[in-house]
């Protein structure tokens, strides 16, 4: 279904039910831009070649198990990804249906039942009024792009939006650590440009939950709450990475600003 709707100064568009590969084809910019950006240059961002993982392949597997267990998206295919069988199923995907071998499909599922097993997770995700899967576009005046987003799951009741992860350690001391999965790829900048562009699509949020996943057994799980504190800190970075963007789009200069010699 597409809403399209026009917020004071903001022309905004919402649509559940798009395919990723719509979503991903959109020009508009989303998080995975603005982090590129930050982590490394535009000049990265620009000329990035995205090849989707075996692991990022489980995570999507993953996603679609807990999230839209509702719909045939992950497909359990044979031992191997060699031979004529896998590559049969592979050439009949239909949109967003994932195929895995066997030892990666049951990975997919024993996380998929760890994260239902977390009872913090389950208390809030049982709660009604969960829209999943929704792609939000709009128009950002101080940005002066075109943003978007596709949120795992957001509640409008609660003002709540989820983000499931998959990762290596879902542990308390490693989240927090500077050096930890949330700081290394820059989910705070991620969860500020979410909740951004929500709100700017009429959808008040003002919580953000990551719930992660171990991949490796027994696949342990903890729910985290973003603070605002964190929230706000993001801001300036995520916006700084928007002007350089902007920049690049309209100057045509997509060059790393590396130039000059840099004493080591």
């Amino acid at each position: 279904m597409r809403r399209v709707a026009a917020l004071g100064k903001y022309r905004m568009t919402m649509i559940t039910h798009e395919t990723n590969d719509a979503y991903h084809a959109h020009s508009a910019i989303g998080s995975t831009s603005v982090k590129k950006v930050l982590s490394s240059t535009v000049a990265h961002w620009r000329h990035d070649d995205f090849k989707p993982s075996t692991a990022m392949q489980i995570g999507s597997a993953v996603h679609a198990l807990y999230l839209e267990h509702d719909k045939p998206l992950v497909i359990k295919g044979p031992e191997t990804r060699r031979g004529n069988l896998w590559k049969n199923l592979e050439q009949n995907l239909k949109p967003d249906q994932v195929l895995l071998t066997e030892a990666d499909y049951d990975k997919a599922v024993a996380m998929r039942d760890a994260l239902h097993d977390n009872r913090d997770m389950q208390q809030l995700w049982e709660r009604d009024g969960w829209t999943r899967e929704a792609s939000m576009y709009v128009d950002c005046k101080e940005s002066g792009l075109k943003l978007k987003v596709k949120s795992d799951a957001f509640n409008k009741k609660l003002k709540t939006m989820i983000d499931v992860k998959t990762c290596v350690s879902a542990a308390p001391r490693d989240w927090v650590s500077p050096y930890g999965p949330f700081n290394k790829f820059l989910y705070n900048v991620q969860a500020c440009f979410y909740m951004h562009v929500a709100n700017l699509c009429g959808v008040d949020i003002n919580k953000f939950c990551i719930f992660a996943v171990e991949n490796t057994p027994h696949h342990a799980t903890a729910a985290y709450t973003i603070s605002w504190q964190t929230i706000n800190a993001a801001r300036p970075l995520m916006f700084a990475a928007l002007a350089q963007i902007k920049e690049a789009k309209s100057s045509g200069n997509y060059k790393t600003g590396w130039d000059g010699w840099t004493i080591l």
